[in-house]
């Protein structure tokens, strides 16, 4: 369980060896400017053909966003603990605007994220 109770399921890199595991800055850690994500896999070959591809695309990212990037790793533990505790203020207040609202929207509280969709 998460610190916002959510239940997470494992990562596919943990449990498939071809399986990959894509993350970013921006939807975790609140940095959506910061454009630096990473790739984890077990399979050497697929993450060789992956970086190959990454360098014909582009040369490197910002130093600004490697140095965030860096500070924000550092103090993950940190910043992930406060970004659930605005989650768990905020949800119960978007699950009160639904409840009011049964006739014009179809809400179903995210589990294990933020991001909800509506219709």
């Amino acid at each position: 369980m998460g610190p916002t109770g959510a239940r997470h399921l494992p990562f596919v890199a943990d449990v498939y060896e071809r399986g990959l595991w894509l993350n970013v800055m921006s939807k975790s850690y609140g940095l959506p400017g910061v454009r630096v994500g990473w790739i984890a896999c077990q399979d050497a070959d697929i993450l060789s053909k992956m970086e190959r591809m990454k360098h014909s695309l582009s040369i490197c990212h910002s130093g600004p966003s490697e140095q965030l990037t860096m500070i924000t790793l550092q103090n993950c533990d940190r910043l992930l603990q406060r970004n659930c505790g605005i989650v768990d203020q905020t949800l119960p207040k978007w699950e009160a605007f639904f409840a009011r609202h049964p006739d014009l929207f179809d809400w179903r509280r995210p589990d294990g994220s933020f991001v909800a969709f509506p219709r």
